[in-house]
C-alpha cells in the first residue's frame, strides 16, 4: 500500500480524489499519505499525531495516552489535572481536537541527533494572545537541544527557535492569536548560512525575520518532545490542537513534501 502511495501520489488534488476512491474500495489512511511524502524525502517521522478516537486513551473526556504513529513513543500523562480534554467536533475543521489549557502530554526521550534538518508542524487554534509553545523537543538551556514553535506575546507573531550554543530564532509578521485554524511550521536547516530558521503557515513562508544566521550547528536533540507546552511546563498552550507531525533528516527541508502534508492534514479537517 505504501509504495502504491508513492506512485499514484503526485499532487496534492489526485492525493485528495484517490483518498476518497481509495485501494479496493476504502480510503487511503491518512497516516499511510504522511509517511509516504516523509519517505519520498529520505526523511524520519519520528512524531505523528492525530485527534482521532481511535489514537487517544480517554479517563472521561480527559486524553491520557496519544498514539504516537511515527517512530518515536506515546505521549502520555499520568496526572488528571494535567491531561487535556477531547473535543469530538466544533473547535477546529469539521474533526476532532484536543484541548489544552495549561495541560501537556509527554513522550520518552526521542533521538533526533543524527540529523541535521527538521520540521515540526501544528495544526491548532490560540484562543488567547499570552506567549505559548504547541509542542517542543529538548529544553531551553543554553548548549542543550531544542525545537519548539509557539506565540510570542511580545511581538504579536507566530515564532520559533532551534537553539545550541546560541539560538536561531525566527518570527512572522503580526497574526495573533490565531483564533482562525491553520497549520503552522517551524522548520530549521542548519547547514544554511542564511534563514535557517522559518515559520510557514497556512501553507507558505511567512518569515519575517530570522536571526542569528551563519551555520548553527544541529543541536544534540535526544529528548523528550512535550505537546501542549515547552518541556518545563512553562508557556502552556491555550487553545486547541488536531495534529502535530515531526520529522527530521540529513538533506535540505523538503519544501514540496512538506507542503503536501500541510495540506493533507487541512483536507482530513475539511478546512
Amino acid at each position: 500500500m505504501l509504495q502504491k502511495s508513492r506512485r499514484i501520489l503526485t499532487s496534492v488534488g489526485r492525493r485528495r480524489s484517490i483518498r476518497a476512491l481509495g485501494g479496493f474500495g476504502a480510503a487511503i489512511p491518512i497516516e499511510t499519505l504522511i509517511q509516504a511524502e516523509w519517505d519520498a524525502a529520505g526523511w524520519t517521522m519520528y512524531g505523528l499525531f492525530l485527534a482521532r478516537l481511535s489514537d487517544v486513551t480517554l479517563v472521561s473526556t480527559k486524553v491520557s495516552v496519544w498514539n504516537n504513529l511515527g517512530t518515536g513513543g506515546n505521549a502520555t500523562q499520568g496526572v488528571d489535572a494535567t491531561r487535556p480534554t477531547w473535543t469530538a467536533s466544533g473547535a477546529i475543521g469539521t474533526g476532532a481536537s484536543l484541548a489544552f489549557s495549561a495541560q501537556r502530554l509527554v513522550t520518552a526521550a526521542i533521538d533526533m541527533s543524527s540529523d541535521t534538518a527538521f520540521a515540526v508542524t501544528a495544526f491548532w487554534k490560540d484562543q488567547t494572545a499570552t506567549t505559548v509553545y504547541t509542542h517542543e523537543i529538548g529544553n531551553g538551556s543554553v548548549g542543550v537541544g531544542i525545537l519548539g514553535p509557539g506565540v510570542n506575546v511580545v511581538a504579536g507573531n507566530i515564532w520559533g527557535q532551534a537553539r545550541t550554543s546560541t539560538v536561531a530564532r525566527c518570527n512572522s509578521a503580526t497574526d495573533i492569536p490565531k483564533t482562525n485554524a491553520s497549520v503552522s511550521t517551524l522548520t530549521w536547516d542548519s547547514a544554511l548560512a542564511a534563514s535557517e530558521c522559518q515559520i510557514r503557515d497556512a501553507g507558505a513562508d511567512v518569515t519575517l525575520a530570522t536571526s542569528p544566521d551563519g551555520n548553527n550547528a544541529a543541536p544534540s536533540l535526544n529528548d523528550t518532545f512535550t505537546i501542549g507546552s515547552r518541556t518545563d511546563g512553562t508557556s502552556a498552550m491555550i487553545g486547541d490542537i488536531a495534529a502535530v507531525c515531526v520529522a527530521a533528516g540529513t538533506t535540505a527541508i523538503p519544501t514540496t513534501q512538506l507542503a503536501n502534508v500541510e495540506a493533507l492534514l487541512l483536507a482530513e479537517w475539511g478546512l
